[in-house]
């Protein structure tokens, strides 16, 4: 975490395991912002560890984590697993915000 006076932002990338750049994107940036910031900001470079390790869309229980947050564009037909926040990789973040308020957030796939 980069300190910051104002709300915080959340960073997470590599939600698709098959699309690595966000990872590489983020991790770059952590690494070239500087110590003091306008705000807070947590980057998680990797949200879908299984999927980056298999080279694969969903992860390891085969649940594409772009489909396992709750919001109101969720519906019931997904397959099992589905269930909003099933998936740990998407209840830790969704967790980590209702704990702290609503915040900025960007997903980089």
């Amino acid at each position: 975490m980069f300190p910051g006076a104002a709300p915080a932002v959340l960073l997470f990338g590599a939600i698709h395991g098959d699309e690595p750049l966000g990872a590489r994107c983020l991790e770059r940036l952590a690494d070239e912002l500087p110590a003091e910031l306008p705000r807070a900001a947590w980057i998680v470079p990797v949200a879908n560890p299984d999927g980056l390790a298999a080279g694969t869309k969903d992860n390891a229980r085969g649940v594409d984590l772009n489909r396992n947050f709750a919001a109101r564009s969720w519906r019931h037909d997904h397959p099992p697993g589905y269930d909003p926040g099933a998936a740990p990789e998407s209840s830790a973040p969704s967790t980590t915000t209702a704990r702290r308020g609503r915040w900025p957030s960007a997903w980089r796939r």
